[in-house]
C-alpha cells in the first residue's frame, strides 16, 4: 500500500503539529456542556472512563501508528489484520460518518452564533439565513480541506492552541468565581456529591465515549508527512490522553463550580460562565471574547476531520474499495473529489432539513436530528474493529514495535475486549436506554439511517469483488494467449 501524498514534499508534521492538531481533533468542547448537564457524577465516570478506556485506546493507537504508519491510519491497520472487507466498510463508515457530520456541526456553529448574537444584541438570526449560512460553512469546510499541508497545518494548530486557552481561560473564571463568593460553588461539589450514580451513566454514556474517540485521526493526516513517525506519534498520543483527560474533567468541574445545573445551556455554557462570574461590561467582554474563540474551535476541527476521512477514502479506492473518484487529488496533493462529496452530501442533508423544518412548520425537527444520530452509531463501528486489529497484529506480525502497549501481552489483550464490550454497550444504549420507555419512532428513525449507512458499503464491496473478479479473468486470459 503506498503511504505517499503527492504534492506534501517540502512539510513534514513536527510534535507540535500533531500535539495541536489531535487536540483540535478529539478535545470536544461543545459537548463538555452536555456531559455536565449529567451533574456532578459526570467529572467521576469521566475519571472512571479515562482509566479504563481513554487511556488504553491511546496505548493501543501509539503502538499501532508507530509500527505501522500510514496515510490510510485505522483503515491500514485493519486492511493488513482483518482482510479487506472489514478494511472497506470502515473507510465507508469513516468518510460517511464525516460527510453526514458536517451538516449537524454546521447547524451547532450556527446555534453557537445565534445565542451568542441574542445575548449581547438582543437580534435572532432567521431561518433561512441560519440555514444559507450552515451550508456556506460546510463549503468553507472544504475549502481549507482542500489547501495545501502548511495551510491546513496553521488551521489546526491555530485552533488547538484555541481550545487549550479557552480551558486555561475557564480554570481562572473558576478561581474568581470562588474568590468572589466565599469558596462557594454553584453545585455542591463535595466528594460524596461525587460518587457516580449507576443510572445517570445510561443516559450520557454515548457523550462521554464520544469525546474519548478519534486519537487514530492524526496518523490518517500525518501519515507519511510526519517528520519522526515512530517517535513522535507515541509521544503526541500519550501527551494528548493527558492532557485530554485534565481538560474535559477540570472543564466539567469548572463549569459546574460556576453554573447551577438547572441553568446549564449546553449550547451556551462555557461562554456563560464569564458573565456569571463577572459583572456588568468586563462580563460582557469576556463573554464575547470567549464566545469568539469558541466559534473558532467549532469550526476550525471541520475541515481537519474531513481530510483525515478523505486521507482514508484514498487508500481506499486505490484498492477498489471505493469508487476510483475518492482518490482524486488536486495539485496540492489534497483528496479533492472526496472532499467534494462529502460537502455535497452534507448540503443536500442541510436542504432536506431545510424543506421538513418548512413544510411541517418545525414539526420534522427532532426526527431529522434523529437521523443525523446515526452518525455517532456509524463512527463507533470501526473502534469496535480497531482492538481486534491489535489483537491479530501482536499474535501474528513480528515487526519490530517502536513502541509497544506496556505490561504482559495479557494486559493489553485485556483492555482490548473492555474497550470493545464498552463500545458495543454505547451502540446499545442508541436504540434502548435501561430503566426509560423504548420510543419507536426515534429507533426506527435511528435504524433506518445505519441500515442505509451499512448497506451502502456493502454495495462497494460486492462492487470490489466483481472487478476483482474480472482483472482475475482478464489476467488468466491473456496469461492463456501468451501461452498460445
Amino acid at each position: 500500500m503506498s503511504a505517499e501524498v503527492v504534492g506534501h514534499a517540502g512539510k513534514k508534521l513536527s510534535f507540535k503539529d500533531l500535539f495541536l492538531g489531535t487536540i483540535v481533533l478529539i478535545l470536544f468542547l461543545d459537548t463538555v456542556s452536555t456531559s455536565s448537564a449529567m451533574g456532578q457524577t459526570s467529572i467521576a465516570w469521566y475519571v472512571i472512563l479515562v482509566i479504563i478506556f481513554l487511556i488504553p485506546m491511546g496505548l493501543i493507537t501509539a503502538e499501532l501508528s508507530s509500527t505501522y504508519p500510514s496515510d490510510g491510519g485505522l483503515y491500514h491497520w485493519i486492511k493488513i489484520s482483518l482482510g479487506d472487507d472489514w478494511a472497506a466498510r470502515t473507510s465507508w463508515y469513516y468518510w460517511l460518518n464525516i460527510a453526514i457530520w458536517m451538516g449537524s456541526s454546521t447547524c451547532f456553529v450556527m446555534d453557537v452564533f445565534n445565542k451568542i448574537l441574542l445575548v449581547t444584541t438582543g437580534i435572532e438570526v432567521s431561518f433561512p439565513v441560519y440555514l444559507g449560512a450552515s451550508i456556506a460553512l460546510v463549503w468553507v469546510y472544504a475549502f481549507f480541506a482542500m489547501r495545501p499541508l502548511n495551510q491546513a497545518t496553521t488551521v489546526t494548530n491555530i485552533g488547538g492552541a484555541f481550545k487549550l486557552i479557552i480551558v486555561g481561560s475557564l480554570i481562572v473564571c473558576a478561581i474568581c468565581f470562588l474568590v468572589f463568593n466565599g469558596g462557594q460553588t454553584a453545585n455542591d461539589l463535595s466528594p460524596a456529591a461525587l460518587v457516580p450514580a449507576p443510572g445517570a451513566i445510561f443516559a450520557f454514556f454515548p457523550a462521554l465515549i464520544y469525546n474519548l474517540l478519534g486519537l487514530d485521526a492524526i496518523a490518517a493526516i500525518g501519515g507519511s508527512n510526519i517528520e519522526n513517525p515512530k517517535k513522535d506519534l507515541p509521544r503526541n498520543i500519550i501527551i494528548s490522553c493527558i492532557v485530554l483527560a485534565f481538560a474535559l474533567i477540570v472543564a466539567n468541574f469548572c463549569l459546574l463550580a460556576i453554573t447551577p445545573l438547572d441553568d446549564i445551556d449546553i449550547i451556551n455554557a462555557i461562554p456563560a460562565c464569564f458573565t456569571l462570574t463577572f459583572e456588568g461590561p468586563l462580563g460582557i467582554v469576556l463573554y464575547v471574547v470567549v464566545a469568539i474563540m469558541f466559534i473558532v474551535t467549532l469550526v476550525f476541527p471541520g475541515p481537519t476531520w474531513m481530510e483525515a476521512g478523505a486521507k482514508m477514502s484514498i487508500e481506499a479506492a486505490k484498492n477498489n474499495e471505493l469508487p476510483k473518484i475518492f482518490a482524486s487529488t488536486n495539485k496540492h496533493g489534497s483528496p479533492s473529489w472526496s472532499i467534494l462529496l462529502m460537502a455535497i452530501v452534507g448540503s443536500a442533508l442541510l436542504i432536506i432539513y431545510g424543506i421538513l423544518t418548512t413544510v411541517t412548520d418545525g414539526a420534522a425537527d427532532d426526527l431529522f436530528w434523529q437521523l443525523f444520530s446515526f452518525v455517532t452509531v456509524i463512527f463507533t463501528i470501526p473502534y469496535i474493529l480497531m482492538p481486534s486489529a491489535f489483537i491479530w497484529l501482536r499474535k501474528h506480525d513480528k515487526t519490530e514495535r517502536a513502541y509497544r502497549f506496556p505490561g504482559p501481552q495479557a494486559v493489553p489483550f485485556f483492555f482490548c475486549r473492555l474497550s470493545q464490550a464498552l463500545l458495543i454497550f454505547t451502540l446499545i444504549r442508541f436504540f434502548w436506554v435501561p430503566g426509560e420507555e423504548v420510543s419507536i419512532v426515534s429507533d426506527v428513525a435511528l435504524g433506518i439511517g445505519v441500515v442505509i449507512g451499512i448497506g451502502l458499503g456493502e454495495v462497494f464491496n460486492v462492487r470490489r469483488k466483481k472487478i476483482l473478479k474480472a482483472q482475475a479473468q482478464s489476467e488468466a486470459a491473456e496469461g492463456d494467449d501468451s501461452q498460445q
